[in-house]
């Protein structure tokens, strides 16, 4: 994997992370783990559009964390080689909190996005839908590019794809209300706490993205990549959906679950890693489907008949006059 040159952020950028960093998705490392796997993933012709999307310099590491930025950005930013408005709009973006126990975690699905796709796996599907558009705009296929990138990342954070309905009847807002406290000091909530389990804060400064994200894609074998990019979206949802169901809550909820010990991260770590390996295949396979060129036309030798054969001559066509049906 070759070494990437560093985006230099806006002194607003730093200022923005360091006092929202928690509510951030796997943080800035974990979704550039996640571009780079993808990116060692990219067929010719994926590469090639999105060459042609960023520029020949541009990657998708560099716009990894955009979709984080413009949340709270209160001016234009730096995304790569190109810039972005602040769009706090876009929050509701990033996750589809399913309740846990739900009765009918899939059918939960389509409430917990609600009608206008308010959710990360309708947002996904819109922007995909984007960039299989030769047609869109450049500017919107950035955009869509950008959000792609990150909220495949998303998607494979636990914690935003699920939710803990409160006695009070309200969200604990993907355990973001939840707190929990360190065995040496200081709180965090649940949620934080999954985001910082990929770059713990004593060890951020020094994390660095390339070496993970090679040492992740050396566990991933042909097998597995092939089955985890089959997956659907709602699919990918569900699978982090289980695993706050079934681990994270229920730790949580256990005698001294709201402490934060050594062996937490140890136990949860393994977990970490492959939903991280998981969203890199994935987010590669979404954007090689996206940027597949399109069949060409063959003509049907039925109509067109044998290079001996005289075509039969078209009559006039009278084309009707427009109507709703079209």
């Amino acid at each position: 994997m070759n070494m990437r040159r560093r985006t230099t952020f806006p002194f607003l950028i730093l200022v923005l992370f360091f006092s929202q960093s928690k509510l951030w998705a796997w943080g800035p490392v974990g979704h550039d783990v996640v571009a780079l796997i993808a990116e060692s993933r990219l067929n010719p012709e994926a590469k090639s559009q999105i060459a042609a999307i960023l520029g020949t310099d541009g990657n998708l590491e560099e716009i990894a964390n955009c979709a984080d930025w413009i949340k709270y950005a209160k001016q234009d930013v730096s995304c790569g080689n190109f810039t972005l408005p602040p769009m706090p709009e876009t929050a509701s973006w990033h996750f589809v909190d399913i309740p846990i126990n739900s009765q009918d975690p899939a059918g939960s699905i389509a409430s917990a996005c609600g009608p206008d796709g308010q959710c990360s796996i309708d947002q996904i599907e819109s922007h995909l839908q984007i960039l299989s558009d030769s047609s869109a705009s450049l500017e919107q296929r950035q955009q869509a590019l950008m959000f792609v990138t990150h909220l495949v990342g998303d998607l494979h954070q636990p914690l935003h794809n699920a939710t803990e309905i409160l006695p009070d009847g309200t969200s604990d807002r993907g355990g973001n209300l939840k707190e929990m406290s360190f065995e040496s000091g200081g709180k965090t909530n649940l949620h934080a706490l999954w985001d910082d389990l990929i770059e713990p804060a004593s060890e951020s400064k020094d994390m660095d993205p390339e070496s993970l994200a090679q040492t992740l894609e050396g566990e991933i074998s042909d097998q597995d990549a092939a089955i985890w990019s089959q997956a659907s979206l709602a699919d990918m949802a569900l699978e982090g959906y289980e695993i706050a169901e079934n681990q994270i809550y229920p730790d949580y909820h256990a005698p001294g679950g709201d402490v934060v010990t050594s062996s937490y991260e140890n136990e949860m770590r393994p977990i970490v890693n492959e939903r991280l390996e998981k969203a890199g295949v994935r987010l590669a396979a979404l954007l090689n489907k996206a940027f597949k060129p399109a069949p060409a036309l063959v003509p049907n030798s039925s109509i067109l008949g044998s290079a001996n054969q005289e075509l039969p001559k078209i009559k006039k066509m009278i084309i009707p006059t427009l109507g709703r049906a079209w």
